[in-house]
């Protein structure tokens, strides 16, 4: 799920207005409420949700609102009682405004006893726009267009797929929805094809003004979205960390796959003096959290937790990630 190897410093600092920067000391403000916060853990989990209807036809689903798979629904709870038995409670949830990754938020809520939690959805959490592409069939497209070319669209950060057009058969579906009638921008901008840069930089003012100030505030928080906005998310923690480290500092171990195909960091795990403290990488240390060390279920492919701490904010991450990839 992390993209790429990332830089990490001894943290990574927040202002106190949720942006991340670099501070070489503490400010005069901020030292009034270190006693209180230093020593809390704030817990987020990233949800991608469980397997969708299109997803065994390998066709790019993107912002058409197809339904989980009945897997995908058990998938959901499967997740749900990872958490559960990670002792896991949360106090909000987010979702986007599509309905497998609202469902996906549903199931786990129900799933850990917590269905009264309060789940804000917004359309910037929704999966990434492919454009022309969605609908397609992905074997069918590295047919007429080459390998390359489909794995640019799909991967490149800042390759964009051709937009979609009022011609496209699933353009009313989409864009005429009326779900988007009460976005935050005008419907006619509304994306009609993104790269992954195109994500993040729709995502990030509602990370920034919606869902750091509930992590600032002490509350557990779950995001149920989809295989984009997840990494785009990541890839904002990284570069946070990049631009506390200067650019110098190595990440404590590398990123890899161990044997039960986990996505794993190997390295020593570090406390708040060294910045990054992995989770979940071995049996032996894994045993206190969430898989405990066991095969993950059937499509329940990677989950691992690693502690990042920010100023005055340890932001403890949990990653969650389904089956499905579009």
């Amino acid at each position: 799920m992390v993209d790429g190897g990332g830089a990490s410093s001894s943290s990574v600092r927040f202002r106190g207005d949720g942006s991340g920067a670099r501070s070489d000391g503490v400010n005069a403000p901020a030292a009034a409420t270190a006693a209180c916060d230093a020593m809390a853990t704030r817990t987020l989990v990233l949800v991608r949700h469980g397997e969708g209807s299109w997803t065994r036809e390998n066709r790019f689903c993107s912002w058409v609102d197809q339904p989980l798979s009945a897997d995908g629904e058990a998938e959901a709870r499967r997740c749900s009682r990872l958490l559960a038995a990670a002792g896991i409670r949360f106090d909000a949830a987010f979702s986007s405004l599509l309905t497998r990754a609202i469902k996906t938020a549903w199931l786990i809520l129900e799933g850990v006893g917590q269905a009264w939690v309060p789940l804000a959805h917004s359309w910037r959490l929704n999966e990434r726009h492919y454009g022309a592409l969605v609908g397609l069939n992905r074997a069918q497209l590295a047919l007429n267009h080459g390998e390359e070319q489909v794995k640019a669209w799909r991967r490149a950060y800042d390759v964009r797929p051709p937009p979609i057009d009022e011609a496209h058969p699933y353009f009313d579906e989409i864009h005429g929805d009326r779900r988007y009638a009460s976005c935050d921008v005008p419907r006619g901008k509304i994306p009609r094809g993104e790269s992954l840069r195109d994500v993040l930089e729709r995502l990030l003012p509602y990370w920034e003004g919606s869902i750091v100030p509930e992590l600032r505030a002490g509350k557990n928080v779950l995001v149920s979205a989809h295989g984009n906005s997840v990494r785009a998310i990541i890839k904002h923690l990284e570069a946070r960390r990049r631009a506390g480290a200067g650019g110098r500092a190595p990440l404590p171990g590398r990123h890899g796959r161990d044997r039960r195909r986990h996505q794993t960091h190997r390295g020593p795990g570090q406390g708040p003096q060294g910045g990054l403290r992995v989770a979940g990488s071995s049996r032996r240390r894994s045993r206190h959290h969430c898989h405990h060390g066991r095969r993950l279920p059937l499509s329940l492919s990677r989950l691992y937790r690693i502690l990042e701490y920010f100023w005055f904010l340890s932001l403890e991450l949990c990653v969650v990630e389904n089956a499905s990839s579009r």
